[in-house]
């Protein structure tokens, strides 16, 4: 059998891409038989060339069973709605930072304000008992 490069093996329908897969596998176990048989291949570049056919073929179906189930797209739309939800909780949980950040400051820029009153008090006082 001849060896398949990719571009042709995507070309083929996946019955055909099987069936050459089992044709494949077949005569790299009876290359496999000679040599566990204590004889030599043929052309011992050929096993290796089945070998890498047969791992094209397998990559072809593997990627033709995933394009396959990215279309169905629920998987997909389940995984933009958690993306949504937590981008929307981490907005959530900045702002109420914000808040907090501006809440303290105006905290403490109140408490500066009656500590500088309290001071001008004391010292309208100190002045008032002189």
């Amino acid at each position: 059998m001849a060896i398949i490069r990719s571009e042709e093996a995507r070309e083929l329908n996946p019955n055909e891409i099987q069936h050459r897969l089992v044709e494949l596998e077949k005569e790299y176990n009876s290359e496999l038989g000679k040599i566990a048989g204590g004889g030599r291949p043929e052309n011992p570049g050929r096993v290796r060339e089945i070998k890498k056919t047969i791992a094209r073929l397998l990559t072809i179906i593997k990627e033709a069973g995933t394009k396959k189930r990215k279309s169905t797209g629920k998987r997909a739309e389940r995984i933009a709605r958690g993306k949504k939800q937590a981008a929307a909780k981490a907005e959530a949980k900045i702002k109420e930072a914000k808040e907090k950040k501006a809440a303290a400051k105006k905290e403490s820029e109140d408490a500066a304000a009656k500590s500088e009153k309290s001071d001008d008090n004391k010292s309208k006082k100190l002045e008032g008992d002189d």
